[in-house]
């Protein structure tokens, strides 16, 4: 790593408007309007703290794919940030996705021909829109130390937020088309999935590995766009952390009840979810379903086992003895389920950095199982790579970097 003296200090340059006549989806729609590649980050559901931005971006500074790991790194290794508690989480930087194939970067005994399907983009100006505060940020990074070009493309984004006339889309979502009234087609065939289920639990029962988590894909036509389908998602299914992430040859979308692993200055967080119910219809019927998923010896069990394999990955780049469970199967609600959720922490050890805190807790657990074997067991199995499913949504700044467990959809 290099040492602050060696690299380029980045200074956010901020301009404030009001929010009452923005929504951070009017907003994402008005800087996408003709831009190449955009994003929007939402935090739909979970009270003041957890939901208090959005984010958004357009005209990335440079978009990167394929081998994007070292290349991530040797570019935030040129500069660094001072901490400002005034300012949002993300002020810039990168974010895209690494898809569950990219294990292969960080795990030496996995091999495969496999695509390891990758993107990020690099933004230095991004909008935050501050829910708590009913502002809008709009952020610049000086990397010349010339605050006057930052504040140039300050103004020049605030005229756009302010131009009644724009987006000039067409409607979001034109109405239902034959092309909607499709069954979703799998990947897999009906038996060809009970064949490979039989096989793992066979391993499993050999001692092959404890768990190995089996996927489906789903996919089908439509004509409905990429912000319709965001929009859908955000209405029946709000989430603490929704993105949108138009890459040019691809929009991802997805919404996920977890950060898996968070990484700031040199402090590691790590949530692991594991058990699962609906939501009850009344408050008492909600308690009932809760108490029963405490009292699941399968699903404690489980949760247990990915607790015990979260300790294990934040050990491999903590400080020792640092690594903490502070909450144990505590129940998270959301819109329509509620889960057991730990929450872990630690200190990074010295000499790493958060590329080797992402590198440790790559793939989930919680969308994989146990260990490399299961790894190896679900490549087998499976007719098709994963890509963004069971990858990662990564995004990067000056100081941090944070993940989440992505339930995603891909939009061609």
């Amino acid at each position: 790593m290099k040492t602050i003296a060696n690299r380029t200090k980045v200074i956010p340059v901020v301009a404030t408007m009001p929010a009452d006549l923005l929504t951070p989806l009017a907003v994402y729609l008005k800087l996408a309007d003709g831009a190449a590649n955009s994003f929007l980050l939402e935090s739909v559901e979970g009270g003041r703290n957890l939901a208090r931005y959005s984010f958004i971006g357009a005209g990335a500074n440079r978009v990167m794919t394929g081998e994007v790991f070292a290349e991530l790194r040797e570019h935030f290794a040129e500069y660094f940030a001072d901490p400002d508690s005034e300012l949002p989480p993300f002020i810039g930087g990168a974010i895209g996705y690494l898809g569950f194939e990219c294990c292969e970067w960080f795990e030496p005994t996995l091999t495969s021909d496999r695509e390891k399907d990758a993107a990020m983009m690099i933004y230095d100006t991004v909008v935050a829109f501050d829910h708590a505060k009913q502002i809008v940020k709009i952020i610049s990074l000086d990397f010349e130390g010339e605050p006057a070009t930052a504040q140039q493309r300050n103004s020049e984004l605030r005229v756009r937020l302010e131009d009644p006339s724009l987006p000039n889309w067409p409607p979001v979502y034109a109405g239902r088309s034959d092309a909607d009234i499709v069954t979703p087609t799998s990947n897999w065939e009906r038996e060809a999935f009970e064949n490979a289920v039989t096989e793992i639990k066979e391993l499993i029962n050999a001692g092959e590995c404890y768990q190995a988590v089996m996927s489906q894909c789903f996919s089908r036509p439509t004509s409905a766009n990429a912000v319709a389908i965001h929009r859908a998602i955000r209405s029946i299914n709000p989430s603490p952390y929704m993105f949108l992430l138009d890459m040019g040859h691809k929009q991802v979308i997805g919404a996920s009840p977890e950060m898996l692993v968070r990484c700031e200055d040199r402090k590691l967080q790590y949530r692991p979810i594991a058990g699962t119910r609906p939501r009850g219809r009344t408050t008492a019927e909600d308690a009932v379903l809760a108490d029963e998923m405490r009292r699941d010896a399968k699903e404690v069990a489980e949760h247990l086992m990915l607790v015990d394999l979260g300790r294990n990955d934040l050990g491999r780049v903590a400080e020792f003895g640092s690594v903490k469970v502070d909450t144990l199967m505590s129940v998270e609600k959301y819109s329509h389920v509620q889960h057991l959720v730990s929450a872990l922490s630690a200190n990074l050890r010295d000499g790493l950095d958060r590329f080797d805190a992402l590198a440790a807790c790559f793939p989930a657990r919680t969308v994989s199982g146990a260990e490399v074997r299961a790894i190896e067991i679900i490549r087998k199995l499976e007719p098709t790579s994963r890509g963004v499913y069971a990858g990662r949504s990564v995004t990067l700044t000056m100081r941090a970097i944070w993940t989440l467990a992505s339930r995603s959809a891909l939009w061609f």
